[in-house]
């Protein structure tokens, strides 16, 4: 069942894994936040201004990050990262002014795109070849985890200590766990290494791989398939942002109490934990192409559903198959990019492409803002989002191989 994910390469995941239990401490800043502007005086406006551009800093590092991965190796950047992580950890312990702030959350961006997935998963697909998707879900599986663990050992500690003392352990804390799987653990294959590894492995099959040679960012620039990848991941980006900022306040606007509303977003985000893991498996028997478009129709499924909410069972039906496709994504996204361009540049082409968090990720939840405010209803800006998935969807058919083969 495991294929070719053993020995070296099942150590490489695990590291992969544990460097990804680091993104949980971007989700303590959620529940420290009324301990801080109480602490400090500062007003909810002054607190958002300064935690927003964390977005911006992602979108932007992300193809940066991608490049350095193809030029100094995974694990030079995830023990980067994991180390900066803890810094800021210490250095937001010891802020007093929204500039400062607004400077180390900034820095965390940063961090947080270093462990982030399109470095764990560029180590992943250069490991295993067999089972591929079993290897990102249980990679991916690590941020989900890690704000499970991190978000009430973030509460706990503010409300009994301080929540300087929060970010002080939890970043500190995490940075020494990690760093030695982020050093040791953690390293590309060497030249025949995986090779060496599937012909030494029982009953396994011929590697899928084809021979083709792979594509550089600058030459999927020019495909057809890079720019279909970049409109689907548009649509995933502007619904997956809308919910993730407007899901509760929608929730009660239509009659549910805050707590049910809470309960009900709280859900979805768990049902990454099964997503993430079922997916992986389920991916290792689909094709590439075959997965993406059957994930791009749950979550197309799920923004038709959200028209109809929040009437039972529709709520519950809505949680299950967006819980599902916007944690199974994760999984799907490397997937179908290697399927296009190949696996060597990977690093780069995804985080080309994760430039469509900013596009389309804050114009998402600013559409949906907007209808809200004129229309006193977020109906009409979830209608133009399942109809941007209802194209995502058409669009993902014509995405093909783009490497050639040599003659």
């Amino acid at each position: 069942m495991l294929g070719d994910l053993r020995g070296r390469a099942l150590v490489a995941v695990v590291g992969c894994f544990a460097c990804q239990l680091a993104i949980g401490f971007g989700y303590t800043f959620s529940p420290i936040m009324h301990f801080v502007i109480d602490d400090l005086g500062w007003s909810r406006a002054e607190w958002s201004s300064a935690v927003s551009p964390r977005i911006f800093v992602i979108a932007m590092a992300s193809p940066l990050i991608g490049a350095l991965v193809v030029r100094l190796g995974a694990r030079a950047i995830l023990v980067t990262a994991v180390a900066v992580l803890g810094v800021c950890g210490y250095a937001l312990s010891q802020i007093e002014s929204v500039g400062e702030l607004l400077l180390w959350n900034l820095v965390l961006g940063i961090s947080l795109v270093g462990v982030g997935d399109v470095v764990v998963g560029h180590v992943a697909v250069q490991w295993v070849r067999q089972r591929r998707g079993l290897a990102l879900g249980l990679i991916y599986v690590g941020s989900n985890l890690g704000g499970m663990l991190l978000v009430p050992l973030a509460t706990d500690l503010a409300a009994d200590s301080s929540w300087r003392e929060a970010w002080r352990v939890i970043g500190m804390g995490t940075a020494i766990v990690l760093l030695p799987f982020a050093a040791f653990a953690v390293r590309e294959p060497r030249p025949g290494e995986v090779e060496e590894a599937l012909h030494e492995t029982a009953g396994a099959a011929a590697s899928p791989e084809t021979g083709a040679p792979d594509l550089n960012v600058k030459q999927a620039l020019r495909t057809r398939s890079f720019w279909i990848l970049g409109f689907v991941l548009f649509s995933y980006f502007a619904f997956f942002m809308a919910i993730t900022d407007h899901f509760v306040t929608f929730l009660m606007d239509e009659g549910l109490t805050r707590g049910a509303a809470a309960t009900a977003f709280t859900q979805a985000i768990g049902m990454g934990l099964i997503a993430k893991l079922g997916y992986g498996v389920i991916a290792d028997h689909l094709s590439a192409k075959t997965g993406a478009l059957l994930n791009t129709a749950v979550f197309l499924a799920s923004s038709l559903l959200c028209l109809a909410l929040p009437d039972q069972p529709w709520l519950g039906l809505f949680i299950l198959t967006y819980g599902f496709a916007a944690a199974a994504r994760d999984v799907v996204y490397p997937l179908i990019v290697m399927h296009c361009f190949g696996g060597r540049y990977l690093a780069q082409i995804y985080g080309a492409l994760t430039v469509m968090l900013l596009i389309g990720g804050a114009p998402g939840s600013i559409l949906a803002g907007a209808a809200s405010d004129h229309f006193g209803s977020y109906t009409p800006a979830f209608a133009v989002l399942a109809a941007l998935n209802a194209v995502a969807l058409v669009a993902l058919v014509f995405v093909r191989e783009e490497r050639v083969s040599p003659a």
